[in-house]
């Protein structure tokens, strides 16, 4: 639709200055009362030349020669387009043009300027039309091109958040996976209650994500699902609190999963199975300006060097990939252990009306 609408506003534009070029002969008339048809048809046939010129760079010489390269050959064709078209001008004038007078009549009638001079300036008149159909066709083709290319990224973009949609769905399934098998070993009944949690995850993951956009209540309400069920796992130690302020009346779209990374970061590294542990999370929406505001807060208990290297953390990794590409300059992360190290916290914005 845009690649018509340019072309078509590109159309319009040739034929208004077209329309004031060949109306030139009536507007500039020397003072004369009147112009004669034989005066307009002069100007109008200098015009005509104009015209062709222009298009004769525009259709044939810029993008046949000069576009693709073979600018010597360019150039050697519009010198013999400019001399051809010069020397036709000229043997017009010359032959139907009408002598030049001196304010005495008839009888004082001279030859007027050197010839040369009207060759001049009749070869810098064709030389600026041939240039601007070069100039125009190039602009032309350039948005063209970026058009094009901006067609291209976006459906390069598209394709890496759909192979990260992917990635994300695996790994969430197999860290849930391993939260029930440690259930089973020591609570069956929490294990059973966990399995139909999950088959709630599971059917926001398999349908409801698969959109670019999801609400924001079904995210949340994702994440609250989550949090129950690892819930089941943590002893008593363990605080986690959990505060949700979003608009009820009107639904805020936003990326699906890309706060549960973070949330499961906080079950990895912020809960100690002999030491008390905390987990705060809050997220905060404003329905008028469609700011998201997530925080996270936990206890730190990094892992050691041999756990880093084991497999996982590729959830925050595709957080970051994920937000680059879909919201660029609209949000912000901050992330990081306290200066004690005893907690570490996470605090993403996200605009989500841009």
């Amino acid at each position: 639709m845009n690649k018509y609408r340019f072309f078509s506003s590109e159309a319009v534009l040739h034929i208004l200055a077209w329309l004031f070029i060949f109306s030139m002969p009536l507007i500039f008339h020397h003072g004369q009362q009147q112009v004669s048809m034989r005066d307009y048809f002069l100007g109008l046939f200098m015009s005509l030349m104009l015209f062709v010129t222009f298009y004769t760079n525009y259709f044939v010489l810029a993008p046949c020669l000069f576009m693709k390269g073979r600018k010597k050959a360019f150039f050697i064709l519009e010198i013999i387009l400019l001399i051809v078209v010069v020397i036709i001008v000229q043997e017009v004038f010359t032959s139907y043009a009408p002598p030049i007078r001196h304010a005495g009549g008839l009888h004082h009638m001279h030859a007027g300027p050197a010839r040369w001079m009207f060759v001049i300036r009749d070869f810098v008149t064709l030389s600026l039309s041939a240039a601007i159909g070069v100039a125009i066709r190039l602009s032309s083709s350039w948005h063209k091109a970026e058009d094009a290319r901006k067609e291209a990224e976006i459906g390069k973009r598209e394709a890496e958040l759909k192979n990260l949609r992917n990635q994300i769905n695996p790994h969430f399934l197999l860290n849930t996976l391993n939260n029930i098998y440690a259930l089973t070993m020591f609570d069956t009944a929490k294990a059973q209650q966990a399995i139909q949690e999950l088959s709630k995850l599971l059917r926001y993951l398999l349908y409801d994500n698969q959109k670019p956009l999801t609400s924001l209540k079904e995210e949340t309400g994702f994440i609250e699902s989550y949090i129950e069920l690892m819930k089941m796992r943590t002893s008593d130690k363990v605080k986690i609190d959990v505060n949700i302020n979003i608009p009820h009346d009107q639904d805020i779209q936003i990326a699906p999963l890309l706060f549960i990374p973070i949330v499961e970061n906080a079950f990895k590294h912020g809960i100690s199975l002999s030491k008390d542990s905390f987990i705060n999370i809050r997220i905060d929406a404003r329905a008028e300006d469609g700011v998201v505001d997530f925080w996270c807060e936990n206890s730190n208990f990094p892992k050691n060097s041999e756990q880093e290297l084991s497999p996982g953390g590729i959830g925050l990794k595709n957080l970051h990939l994920r937000l680059s590409s879909i919201y660029k300059d609209h949000y912000h992360l901050q992330e990081g252990p306290s200066e004690d190290g005893l907690s570490y916290s996470t605090h993403l914005i996200i605009k989500t009306k841009n």
